[in-house]
């Protein structure tokens, strides 16, 4: 991988980042039972999965295919299921992924951009 394509990925990773410190601003002052019924938390968290799925799409499978990224691949068919399944969405899954998954995926991430870095 040249240095553009690096310097690309980076900025991906940042990107999820972004979204990770923007989910867990917005979970850290929200009780579940809020999370339930207040449909402005809920609908701007789901956008944040979303842009965290389709930014780790632009992240090539190679670097990320292995069973230590497996939190990464789910993101991603997270973000397919949110776009294109969302009359079934459930919203305790999306907080139970808020509150159990996402400190993971943040974790994967710093790893992988130490790696390439």
């Amino acid at each position: 991988m040249n240095d553009k394509e690096k310097q690309e990925i980076l900025e991906y990773l940042d990107d999820v980042l972004e979204q990770v410190a923007l989910i867990n601003k917005k979970i850290k002052k929200t009780s579940q039972s809020k999370f339930m019924n207040d449909e402005m938390i809920n609908s701007s968290i789901i956008r944040n999965l979303i842009t965290i799925g389709e930014a780790l799409k632009n992240i090539p499978n190679e670097l990320i295919n292995s069973d230590e990224f497996e939190d990464l691949q789910q993101a991603k068919k997270m973000r397919d299921i949110l776009i294109h399944d969302y009359r079934n969405i459930q919203i305790k899954i999306v907080y139970d992924t808020c509150k159990n998954d996402i400190p993971n995926i943040k974790k994967k991430v710093l790893k992988l951009k130490e790696e390439l870095e």
